[in-house]
């Protein structure tokens, strides 16, 4: 037995509203989290920007993984569509639908409103309204020597070459700026663009062509560069939402890039990192060493064996295990649901502890999981080298059924995070956790039956337990997005 803490724990909460809904249509979430680069040094992707308004229910969405050179004639289709509607040069199309993170319906709404500001506001006016002159200085604007090959800006500001060379090279070393340089000449906010690298620098052109390719990507919320180590690919769907599982391994979500973590929204994702992140160490150290008194709440440390509790404030008696009133001749078994009915001053910190316990526990099996697989890779070659007629193909199913428990432990560990932003509203939260707690059943049979030795292993339950656990994680995703919402 052992006595409680007379100093009671706080708990922070900054939270203004934690019964937010999953939400994913936070415009100024998907802004932020899309100009952020998933991959070192890389920036992030895109493709065809979509209104808030398409759902991530769509299921068939174009979702595909490509190469990133694949997008070469989506870009030039783009740009030439552009020229062709504003009846402009593909130059300034380009230089247009870079100020606005390529979203053609954006630029051409903004364009018809005012053509002659936006024009100038992207610096293109002078090379649209065709300003260039032939009888521009023959001194440059940057070294005043005279008599030297000079290329002219349609703004009618010249430079000789060297100098060019030496604006561009150093421009090109700053990375994806370069596609937004202007004129050398103080105060000019005419773009430079292909046609000036084309005629003084043609061998910066390559890498001038990467970072054009890098920024449609990265601007569009419809694609998500591959957070893989030192993968090129590029994720894409049609609507933005979902996640995708690259030729490298590397599964993602595309709206964030972060690991796939249905049926959690990207918003409540990183509320919920912010709070493991600013809590964490105390939160698990509280997880791991007490536990409040059902009647006045104060956290409890258990120093000896004993599950007998005796509370030092309130003389309460109860269970260790269940918190239940008991005595040492009447222990009780634990409760497997949170009671929503709780109106203790530290309901808070209640209900976050008992979901970040379970988050952290699936977490836990998450890891345990990916062991697995590891291991069984290792047994399946194992077999198939003791023996000339063993296959990979005979013990395949195990391989499976290893990568199908790591996504059933996600996707339970998510949910716990999931159902502690759901609202309070006992029809919808009790049917959810019905689901969920059948989905983790289903697992744990899926984990039981396969970690088995291979000589106990019945391939027939393990081949049903992953049939049945992946249909019915399928229809509880499909609910949380159908009759949660």
């Amino acid at each position: 037995m052992s006595d409680d803490e007379s100093e009671e724990y706080f708990y922070s909460d900054d939270e203004n509203d934690e019964n937010d809904e999953n939400d994913e249509n936070d415009e100024n979430y998907e802004e932020e989290n899309h100009s952020a680069t998933p991959n070192s040094g890389r920036p992030q992707s895109s493709l065809e920007p979509i209104s808030s308004a398409i759902s991530r229910k769509v299921t068939v969405d174009g979702r595909r993984i490509l190469v990133s050179t694949d997008l070469l004639p989506e870009i030039n289709k783009k740009i030439f569509d552009a020229a062709e509607t504003l009846g402009l040069s593909t130059i300034a199309a380009t230089a247009l639908l870079l100020e606005y993170k390529w979203v053609a319906s954006q630029l051409y709404e903004a364009y018809y409103s005012d053509p002659d500001a936006i024009m100038s506001r992207c610096g293109v006016s002078a090379r649209c309204h065709g300003t260039n002159s032939k009888n521009h200085t023959t001194v440059c604007l940057i070294c005043f020597e005279d008599g030297l090959k000079m290329h002219c800006m349609p703004c009618n500001h010249a430079f000789c070459l060297d100098c060019w060379r030496g604006y561009l090279g150093v421009a090109v070393g700053e990375g994806p700026a370069c596609l937004y340089k202007t004129c050398p000449y103080p105060k000019c906010n005419e773009k430079v663009t292909r046609d000036e690298i084309e005629a003084v620098a043609q061998d910066l052109l390559p890498k001038y062509s990467h970072y054009l390719l890098r920024s449609y990507v990265e601007l569009n919320p419809c694609a998500r560069w591959c957070p893989g180590l030192d993968c090129d690919k590029v994720g894409i769907s049609a609507t933005g939402w979902g996640s995708l599982s690259c030729d490298c391994g590397t599964s993602f979500c595309l709206r964030c890039g972060k690991e796939p973590h249905a049926p959690l929204s990207c918003k409540n994702l990183t509320r919920w990192e912010e709070k493991c992140a600013s809590e964490s160490d105390a939160i698990k150290w509280i997880i791991n060493n007490t536990k409040p008194c059902p009647k006045c709440g104060v956290r409890i440390e258990k120093s000896s064996g004993c599950n007998h509790m005796w509370c030092q404030r309130c003389k309460y008696e109860f269970c260790w295990i269940c918190l239940k009133a008991s005595d040492h001749s009447n222990l009780h078994q634990n409760c497997s649901r949170y009671d929503h009915s709780k109106t203790a001053t530290k309901a808070k910190l209640n209900r976050y502890l008992h979901y970040f316990k379970l988050f952290d526990t699936h977490r836990e099996s998450e890891k345990f999981a990916r062991k697995q697989l590891e291991q069984t890779e290792q047994r399946m070659i194992s077999f198939q080298n003791s023996s000339e007629t063993s296959m990979w193909i005979d013990i395949q199913y195990l391989k499976t059924a290893a990568e199908q428990l790591i996504e059933c432990r996600r996707v339970l560990k998510y949910s716990h995070v999931y159902a502690y932003y759901l609202p309070d509203n006992a029809r919808t939260r009790d049917r959810f956790e019905d689901l969920q707690g059948v989905l983790e059943k289903f697992t744990e049979n899926l984990s039981m039956q396969s970690e088995k030795t291979y000589a106990e292993i019945d391939r027939t339950k393990v081949i049903d337990a992953t049939c049945a656990v992946k249909t019915f994680m399928k229809n509880m995703l499909v609910f949380t997005e159908t009759e949660m919402d």
